[in-house]
């Protein structure tokens, strides 16, 4: 999943809009840092980004 953030602040997404693709998905892993995100969170975007999530 890419996710890019224009704005010059962090944001908040929220996934639920994303539901019905990622259904039984629970982590958003960051391929860059390794972080991960749960889904059923929103994530969290740096300013002016673009991230790459891998699924899980």
């Amino acid at each position: 999943m890419v996710v890019l953030n224009r704005n010059e602040q962090s944001k908040m997404l929220d996934t639920k809009r994303f539901s019905e693709i990622l259904k039984n998905k629970v982590i958003a892993k960051d391929i860059f840092t390794s972080e991960e995100q749960q889904l059923v969170n929103p994530l969290n975007l740096k300013g002016k980004s673009a991230t790459i999530f891998e699924i899980k």
